[in-house]
C-alpha cells in the first residue's frame, strides 16, 4: 500500500472484509518497499491486531520470534479459539523448536497435563531400515522424541517423562487412543494420508489441542504425497473454520549453512 492507500485501509478496516479473508486468516500490510510494517488476523467479524508473548520455559529458557511470520506463529499457538494448529514450511524455519516450547511451557505451568508426541514412522527416503531396534519399549521410542531431546538437557527430558509431562506414542497403536487436556504434536506430518488424519485428528479429546507441523515436500514415501496427503487434506478440508488455524514460515532460521539445502537439485 502507498500512504493514501494505508491511511483509508486504517479508517475502514472494519467496515467490511475488503480482501475476502477467511476465518483466521492473516493479513500482512506492506509499504512501497515491500517492508511489512503491521500484522493483522480476521476473526470472521473484523480484523484484529496480531499480538504475541515471549514464551518461557523452565527447561529452554524465553524464546522470541526471529520475523514476521514467526509471529504469526506465536499469536496462533496463544489463540484459545482454535485446537487444531498447523505450521507448514521448509527445514530449519522453526515449526519444531517454537512448538516443542511453547507446549512445555503451557505444560509447566499446569494450562495441560501433558504433552503426547505423535509421529509416524515411514524411513527416510534414500535410507535403508535397521530392522528391529534393540532395547525395552522407552528405548524403541526415543526417535520419536528428537525434536524435544534437541531443545532440551538429558536430565530436564528424563525428569518430564518421569513425571507423565510427555508420552511419546507411535501413530501404529492410535486406534481407540484419546486424550484429554493435553497437547497432542505430530511432528512430519506430511508422512500422513488422508484416513491417517481423521483418526488423529479424532483422538482430541476435552480440553486438548493438536499442533501438527511438517513440510509437504518431503513426503518420505509416494503413499503420501498428492492430493491424498493428511497434511493437505486437514488444510484444504478446514480452512475457515472456527477451530482451525494455520501458518505458513518461510525464513530459515537454523543457519546459513541450512539454508544451502535449497540449493541443491
Amino acid at each position: 500500500m502507498d500512504e493514501q492507500e494505508m491511511s483509508k485501509f486504517y479508517q475502514t478496516k472494519n467496515k467490511d472484509n475488503e480482501f475476502g479473508l477467511i476465518r483466521n486468516q492473516y493479513l500482512l500490510i506492506k509499504d512501497e518497499s515491500n517492508t511489512i510494517v503491521d500484522q493483522f488476523k480476521w476473526t470472521g467479524s473484523r480484523l484484529v491486531a496480531v499480538s504475541f508473548k515471549t514464551i518461557d520455559t523452565e527447561c529452554i529458557g524465553k524464546v522470541k520470534p526471529k520475523n514476521v511470520k514467526q509471529q504469526c506463529y506465536f499469536d496462533m499457538l496463544e489463540d484459545k479459539t482454535t485446537t487444531v494448529k498447523c505450521v507448514i514450511g521448509k527445514q530449519g524455519t522453526g515449526k519444531s523448536y517454537i512448538a516443542t516450547a511453547w507446549a512445555l511451557s503451557k505444560v509447566q505451568r499446569g494450562d495441560f497435563d501433558k504433552l503426547v508426541v505423535l509421529r509416524n514412522n515411514p524411513e527416510l527416503v534414500g535410507t535403508k531400515s535397521f530392522g528391529f531396534l534393540p532395547g525395552a519399549t522407552d528405548a524403541k521410542l526415543l526417535w520419536l522424541s528428537g525434536h524435544i531431546r534437541n531443545s532440551v538437557t538429558q536430565e530436564d527430558y528424563e525428569h518430564m517423562c518421569a513425571c507423565g509431562e510427555i508420552e511419546l506414542f507411535p501413530l501404529n497403536f492410535i486406534r481407540g487412543k484419546s486424550w484429554e487436556k493435553s497437547i497432542l504434536y505430530l511432528s512430519e506430518a506430511q508422512n500422513t494420508n488422508l484416513e491417517l488424519m481423521q483418526v488423529i485428528v479424532g483422538r482430541v479429546g476435552e480440553g486438548s489441542i493438536l499442533i501438527l507441523d511438517g513440510d509437504i515436500k518431503q513426503t518420505d514415501l509416494k503413499v503420501f504425497s498428492g492430493e491424498s496427503n493428511g497434511l493437505v487434506a486437514v488444510s484444504r478440508s478446514l480452512c475457515g473454520n472456527e477451530l482451525f488455524s494455520m501458518v505458513e514460515l518461510t525464513d530459515v532460521e537454523r543457519s546459513k549453512t541450512s539454508a544451502l539445502a535449497d540449493l541443491i537439485k
